[in-house]
């Protein structure tokens, strides 16, 4: 509901053309550049304006109401999108979710983010909740299990650097993708990534015919360079799960020492070629349907339906 004392304008906070105006409540209404409009994550990307908010900080939008921070950041995007900023809510996913399938044709969902950013628990959850209501019809195939094994990869000599881009099969992966989304077999197949031997397992994950939504989810679904590149195109829609940086490097850091190494090792890791690959992913974000503030106020997609912080 947009309020009566509106001004419809072209600016956010000073960002635009000089001489608008706004009422004294500070409400304005207008067309948002998405790379002028400064914002703090979580948000939506959508592609039609009008937006309505308040231009002094803290901002909010009217329809519907959002909370960004008071010293946001400015951030740019696709020239071909507008930036709409709301607070998500894990039902907010979960709705955006099922929307990908509600004709009844099949989906997939790609979840992103750097190392530790929290894609498999996102994932994880938006598949059990999914599939809580009834007869399953969410599929869940990570990218992981397109790892080279080890042994490949000591015979290339990168087994150093696992888990950076050219350690995947990015080909084979994309050619996976491909199968689940035209959608002509009765069963697929998809390789699972078992954490305690970090080894990639054929076969280890079907996906069934009634399977009507499948969520992937790794690290490089948004490259645009060499075989990565075709993954995009077999995605839906991509989400990229962002964490502050000091929480992302210290739950990495745990995930490296439950799975047998020290801490220092895991310390060397995780700020050597983790980070490395991380800076890599970062760089993609741009190209996203929906940041996901996985750290933002609140949004603890472990329990309950997290709240973005107003």
């Amino acid at each position: 509901m947009v309020r009566e004392d509106a001004v419809e304008v072209s600016t956010v906070d000073g960002f635009g053309p000089p001489g608008d105006e706004v009422t004294d409540q500070g409400l304005v209404v207008g067309h948002v550049p998405c790379s002028l409009l400064p914002v703090s994550p979580p948000f939506f990307l959508v592609s039609q304006p009008p937006f309505f908010l308040v231009s002094q900080p803290p901002f909010f939008l009217i329809s519907p109401l959002i909370r960004l921070c008071p010293e946001p950041e400015l951030i740019a995007r696709r020239p071909d999108a507008t930036l709409c900023c709301v607070p998500v809510t894990f039902d907010d996913l979960l709705a955006r979710a099922r929307a990908l399938a509600a004709d009844g044709r099949r989906a997939v969902l790609g979840i992103t983010g750097s190392p530790g950013a929290g894609k498999t628990t996102l994932a994880e959850r938006l598949v059990r909740e999914l599939n809580d209501t009834g007869r399953p019809w969410v599929a869940h195939v990570p990218m992981d299990g397109f790892h080279l094994a080890d042994v490949e990869l000591d015979r290339l000599g990168r087994r150093e650097r696992k888990g950076a881009p050219d350690t995947f099969d990015a080909a084979g992966y994309a050619a996976l993708l491909r199968r689940l989304h035209e959608d002509g077999d009765d069963v697929v197949y998809a390789p699972g990534f078992e954490r305690v031997l970090e080894q990639p397992i054929a076969g280890a994950i079907p996906v069934p015919a009634t399977a009507r939504l499948i969520v992937t989810e790794g690290n490089y679904l948004l490259l645009d360079s060499g075989a990565w590149a075709r993954v995009r195109p077999q995605l839906d829609e991509v989400w990229f799960c962002e964490l502050p940086e000091p929480e992302r490097i210290r739950r990495l850091v745990a995930r490296h020492e439950e799975f047998g190494k020290g801490h220092e090792e895991a310390v060397a890791w995780v700020l050597g070629t983790d980070q490395r690959n991380a800076e890599l992913v970062a760089a993609t974000r741009g190209r996203a349907d929906l940041v996901v503030g996985m750290g933002w106020r609140g949004f603890d997609v472990n329990s309950g339906s997290p709240v973005s912080g107003a």
